[in-house]
Parts: C-alpha cells; structure tokens; sequence
C-alpha cells in the first residue's frame, strides 16, 4: 500500500505520462459449493473473454478456470493456459503477480492490477459475502487480505459478477438501504474505504441473483462491463473508460427494462485517491477500432468470427462509437436487428461504418424475461447527455474530467481509416444463382425449339398432302430444331441442378 501511494507521488513530481504495466487475474468457475444450487452455464465464458480483453492490452492474465468442453472449442488455446480455480493456485497466482508488480516498481514503473471474477457468490450466516472456488470459498476479509493487498500496484481494479456481490466487497452489509449506508461508514482496513488504491464494478447492491442469458452466452452484468469497456461507454471520446462512463452506460442499458427480474445494477466505486481514474486506456494494444459516425445512431450488437456476442450498444448520435477490436479476426455489427455489416480481418486501423456498409440481415433464432431482456436492454440511448446526467444524479459513481483537449487525441489522427464495404455475396452462391439463371435460360430456349420443331414438322406434313413430295432441307430443318430443343433441355435439367447444389452445400454468409 505505502510503496503504491509512493509511486504515485512519484508520478506526480516528475509529471510521466509513460503507461503503467498491466497485470491481471481472471476467475470463472460455473459450479457452487452451495448445496442445491444449479451450476452457471457461461461464467466460464465470461473468463476467457476477460482474458483476451486483458490480454490484448498487454497484461499477460493469470486465468483460474474450468473451461467446459464448449468454451475450450471456442478459445482452444486458454484451455492450456488455464489453471484451476482452487486456493493454492489462487495464493500462487498472486505471488507471481506481486513479484512481477515489485520488479515492474524497481525498474520505475507504475503498476495497475486487473481482477475479474464470475461465478456463483453468496453470504455466511453472520452476513459476509463470499464466492466460491473449486476446493473452498473466497470470503471477503480473504479478498482484500489474501488477493487485493499482497500485490503493491498504485491502482487496483476489481471487477464481480457474482450473487450477492456487493457484499464481497462492503463490510458485513444486511438487505435494508439504511443498512447498506452504514455498511460504507466502516473505516477499519477490511472495508473498501481502508484501501483508496481500489476500484470496484460489481453487479448489483442488494441481494439480487445475477443472472445468465442464452443470446448472448454470457453474464448479463459482464457483457454489459465489456461492452463498456471495449468503448461503447467512452461518452467524452478522450479513449479513457472510467467508472462514472461504466455505471451511466450499465444504467442505460438497463434503463428501458420493465420486468425487475431482468435488470443489472451496478456498484461502482472509484479509487478513493483519484475518483476520475480510468479503468481502461483504449490506446492499449493494437490500435484497431470499429467507428460508428453519429448519423447511424441506434441500438448496435457486433459478434467476433466465432459467433460470440462481442458487444451491445445504443448509440445516441451525440458523437461517434469507437469499439475497440480485439485480435486480427472478422467481426460482424448488426444495426437494429435487421442490417448487418461484415468487418473484414484487419491488422489494425479504424473500419468506418456508414450505411452503404449495412444489408438486411439473415434470419435469425423465449418466457417473459427473455422477452423483456429482447426487447428493452440497451434501448435506451446512451451518450455524452445521458452521462453527465448520471453522474450529477450519482456522484458516488465517480467523476469525469471536464471536456477538454486531451493530451493526445483519440483515437489517433495518424491511423488508417477504411469504410466497411459493403457485404458481398460468396463466388460460390454467386455461382449457384448464375447457373440456375443459365438454367432457365436454357429452358427458354429449348422451348422455343420445341416450338419451332413442331411448327417445321407441321409444314412439312402439308406440304407432302398438297405436293405429294418432300425436301431434305426441311426434314433437316425439323431435325435440327428436335436436336436444339433436346440439346437445351438438358442443359436446363443439368445447370439448374448444379445450382440447387451449390445453394445447398455453399454458405451463404456475406463477404
């Protein structure tokens, strides 16, 4: 704690802007220790998607899992990496991290942790919050004592999708908001206000079930976090998300909910000794971004190559949306639910959205919160308004720096942009349709023959009655248009079926 608060003034008086090293540790297990209580589906996707966001800002995560045989076809390589989520790998994973925080501080470096954790949380009979780990539980004085305080970085953020989360991080904290208040009066070193170092998003302040939905493979809460964090929270447009942006974007999306079991709240508290500090600087990483200009303002879903639900959003068309891309693969944004656009693989780079960029969609695949989560998450607009509203209303949330000229723009003037081309259809579909058309044509034309055979053939049986002789031309004409009828029949026959096969057996995904 004294090193972190020594760096930071340090960085104070020698005024560096230089970014700090990154560390992370990522928790996801699905099971609970709780007698009777099912199993999560997703909490284990939800921890390898941290990890490749972590990751891909440079942290190097240590991932504590249990990857089911679903996510590790979806993320083969994390199914090698990840270790499991017991408290002897817990212990080992966070003295790796504070050696690394402790050399990273000798050589004159800043250091901020990342923690992130999904999966089943609960409360002990006397009301402490815990969650839970493969061989035993993680109560909350073990949070800040045996995880938070071990590894000396300057800032700390938690991240808890999790039952009853609030309380993993508040002091013994019971249902009423009375008491809630008066759980965050606690001075002593296990309450958050003992470690100013620490920020923390977690899902909800009361005792509310956090919950998983089948369309987007993932905890409601986490999604929403990533999607904050990713950029779609970043209201002033500085590349900086900080925790006012997270808990105004989480309130937008769940603003226009109607059935209660349906809604995420948000428990966002800053680090006491910097409340406008960012948890992500987007400038980490590959510099890759998918831009939505204000004129094509609306509620926005984009997937990864794999098919995950990558990010949600409801742009206000009060500036434009920087998403934060992650790796080099294809991404897909869905505009309204009925237009798509197809972002191709890229390096790096700003792939512009503008509406000659979107087609209809394809076809695509409930009970009643289902259809409330459908139908209202992230309807509600969410901008630059809708933020400092927020924050005025919330103060607690956080604070955000007034708008100013940042130190660097963002995202960077020097960075290639490129309109996302419209998607085009495959060569094979392509194909496909050009050889039914061909088929028809040729049905067409054997027709005609077929007409022009029997009127020939018609001729010739007058002319024989009236004249009582014939001429070789015209048997050889009739011949000739029987050969042309038959000759292009079958190559109707053949061109339509080649095309109906290759409509079978081909995909159809724009390119």
């Amino acid at each position: 704690m004294l090193a972190a608060l020594a760096a930071l003034c340090v960085s104070a008086a020698t005024g560096t802007t230089a970014q700090p090293k990154l560390l992370s540790l990522v928790v996801g297990l699905n099971s609970s220790r709780d007698p009777g209580v099912a199993p999560l589906r997703y909490a284990d996707d939800d921890a390898a998607r941290y990890f490749e966001l972590f990751e891909a800002l440079g942290a190097e995560p240590k991932l504590l899992a249990v990857l089911d045989a679903d996510t590790q076809r979806r993320h083969p390589r994390l199914a090698g990496l990840a270790r499991p989520p017991t408290r002897a790998e817990l212990e080992r994973a966070v003295k790796e991290l504070a050696d690394e925080a402790r050399r990273a501080a000798e050589g004159g470096q800043h250091v901020e942790l990342l923690i992130a954790y999904a999966g089943h949380g609960n409360l002990t009979a006397d009301r402490e919050g815990y969650v839970n780990l493969l061989d035993s539980v993680l109560l909350r004085r073990d949070l800040f004592k045996v995880v938070i305080e071990p590894v000396p970085a300057t800032y700390k953020h938690v991240i808890i999708d999790a039952c009853n989360a609030y309380f993993v991080v508040a002091k013994r904290g019971a249902a009423t908001q009375a008491q809630l208040e008066a759980v965050k009066a606690f001075l002593d070193k296990e309450a958050l206000d003992g470690h100013p170092e620490v920020g923390v998003l977690v899902s909800g302040t009361k005792e509310v079930e956090t919950h998983e939905w089948a369309a987007l493979e993932s905890g409601v809460f986490s999604h929403e976090i990533r999607s904050a964090l990713l950029g779609a929270a970043d209201a002033d447009g500085d590349g900086f998300i900080r925790y006012a942006e997270i808990a105004a974007f989480v309130a937008a999306a769940n603003d226009g909910l109607s059935d209660p079991r349906a809604r995420v709240d948000v428990f966002a508290k800053p680090p006491a000794i910097d409340l406008s500090r960012p948890v992500l600087d987007l400038r980490r990483g590959n510099a890759r971004y998918l831009e939505v200009p204000p004129q094509l303002k609306g509620r926005w879903r984009v997937e990864d190559s794999r098919g995950a639900r990558y990010a949600d959003f409801n742009a206000s068309g009060e500036s434009s949306v920087f998403l934060k891309l992650v790796g080099e693969g294809e991404y897909f944004a869905f505009f309204e639910d009925d237009r798509e656009a197809k972002v191709r693989a890229s390096r790096g780079g700003i792939a512009q959205l503008a509406m000659s960029s979107l087609k209809p969609r394809r076809s695509a695949s409930r009970g009643a919160v289902e259809d409330d989560l459908r139908k209202g998450l992230f309807s509600i607009p969410y901008g630059a308004g809708f933020m400092r509203g927020f924050v005025s209303s919330n103060p607690s949330a956080g604070v955000v720096p007034p708008p100013s000229t940042p130190l660097a723009p963002f995202p960077d003037v020097g960075i290639e942009r490129v309109e996302v081309a419209p998607p085009t259809m495959p060569v094979s579909r392509r194909l496909a349709w050009a050889s039914l058309g061909l088929g028809v044509a040729f049905g067409a034309a054997s027709a005609v023959s077929a007409v022009q055979a029997r009127a020939g053939y018609d001729t010739f049986l007058a002319r024989l009655a009236e004249q009582g002789t014939y001429s070789g031309n015209d048997v050889r004409a009739v011949e000739n248009w029987r050969l042309s009828t038959n000759l292009t029949l079958v190559g109707a026959v053949v061109t339509a079926a080649v095309g109906v096969l290759l409509l079978f057996f081909t995909d159809g995904t724009p390119q």
